[in-house]
């Protein structure tokens, strides 16, 4: 203990021989903990990590492979959406009408004629669309229904194409407008 005073004392005094040849007990503990702490620490968050990172590499492989079970392939996607579209093939037929009068008379007779002309279009993605009822309604001023026709298209439609027609119908007196709906069609699958 006298020996360990001595050689503090004389360290302290500036003695510089005792500075080269004295160790303090405690520095070795000291630089030990220096060393040993962020080793310690640097196994303990590698060794975290790399358990945190197995575990959410083990839960992006489950997801990658429900998610490759859960794809289906274009044909069977193909599929569902002709089934959905077979459903109610009509939400799916769009178009535009409008009524021509005409006078269909000679050189000395006259006559006229009212014509539903217009177009039907397909907008479903693979279903084929074919006889295409359509009603039209024909409105006063007020808007009232003053009478009604129903026509049926006989044409097949695939999916995006179009078709015109013409239908002479009897238009009502004091028909201000008209608006028309799809009824139905026939899908074809």
């Amino acid at each position: 203990m006298i020996l360990h005073w001595l050689s503090l004392h004389s360290l302290l005094n500036g003695d510089a021989m005792s500075r080269d040849h004295y160790i303090h007990p405690n520095i070795h503990t000291t630089r030990m903990k220096q060393v040993l702490i962020p080793v310690i620490v640097g196994l303990v968050t590698g060794a975290s990590g790399f358990y945190l990172g197995s575990v959410q590499g083990h839960k992006d492989a489950q997801s990658v492979a429900q998610f490759e079970e859960s794809m289906k392939s274009a044909e069977d996607l193909r599929k569902d959406l002709g089934t959905k579209e077979a459903e109610d093939i009509s939400k799916y037929i769009s178009g535009k009408t409008s009524i021509d009068t005409r006078d269909v008379g000679g050189l000395f007779n006259v006559k006229i004629a009212n014509y539903l002309t217009g177009f039907v279009k397909n907008d479903a993605s693979v279903v084929r669309a074919k006889d295409i009822q359509i009603k039209i309604d024909f409105l006063s001023k007020t808007e009232a229904v003053i009478g009604s026709k129903e026509i049926t298209v006989y044409e097949v439609l695939g999916p995006g194409q179009s078709v015109e027609f013409k239908e002479a119908v009897e238009v009502p007196e004091k028909v201000e407008s008209f608006k028309w709906t799809v009824l139905s069609a026939k899908p074809i699958v």
